[in-house]
């Protein structure tokens, strides 16, 4: 690590990390690393704000955490699901109401993510 001028360690979608199985694991990890406080090494982590993560990483957290849901998200979501509909040649021929339910189902089963 020491000939890197900066290192980005990644994790995404860490809530979908089985509560029952790594997870613990892999926050303990998460603590254990961020403790090393190395100035050139950076952790970015994405998680739905489940109650153990979120505990964890707002301990961790030194600037404000961001949060990546919000109506703003929601409408992009939206709107990619209403664009990958119309533009699919076998969904297009689909009635609109069923489009529609499709649209709304997707739309708030993505939860903000």
């Amino acid at each position: 690590m020491k000939d890197f001028k900066d290192i980005l360690i990644v994790i995404y979608a860490l809530d979908e990390c089985a509560k029952n199985g790594e997870r613990g694991e892999l926050l303990t990890l998460i603590k254990e690393i961020h403790a090393w406080s190395l100035s050139k090494m950076h952790l970015l982590i994405t998680s739905r704000p489940e109650p153990d993560i979120k505990a964890l990483l707002m301990s961790l957290v030194k600037s404000q955490a961001i949060s990546i849901q919000g109506s703003q998200v929601e409408s992009d979501i939206n709107l990619h699901i209403r664009s990958q509909l119309s533009a699919d040649p076998k969904l297009k021929r689909w009635p609109n109401e069923v489009n529609a339910e499709i649209e709304k189902a997707l739309t708030a089963g993505a939860n903000g993510m």
